[in-house]
């Protein structure tokens, strides 16, 4: 396994992942720090926990937004192997969006 510290909202994060896959967690990590970008600067005071719950309804909104298109192919990412696999998917970002909203009202109760 190899380890590889990504950067997203100006916080490093060491993340592992399969060798030889260390070039995509970081394309990924970019990605998704461009969009965290963009909420923090479109909300400027927001604590991490919230920029990072926007960020991943943001993304999630991008992704399925491109799956509804008909005839349009996700850039390099392979089609869901079944149905299962597209539920489970839609259930764990789901469940990460709900963790990371709880986190952030307790985090502002403070």
């Amino acid at each position: 396994m190899a380890r590889v510290e990504i950067s997203i909202n100006h916080r490093k994060y060491p993340v592992v992942c399969d060798d030889g896959q260390e070039s995509r967690v970081q394309e990924l990590a970019a990605f998704v720090d461009s969009r965290a970008q963009q909420i923090a600067t479109a909300a400027p005071g927001s604590s991490d926990a919230i920029i990072m719950a926007l960020t991943t309804l943001m993304v999630a909104d991008e992704l399925f937004e491109q799956r509804r298109q008909p005839g349009t192919k996700m850039a390099e990412a392979p089609p869901p192997a079944n149905d299962d696999l597209m539920d489970q998917a839609v259930e764990a970002v789901d469940y990460l969006t709900r963790r990371v909203a709880a986190i952030a009202d307790s985090l502002e109760a403070h």
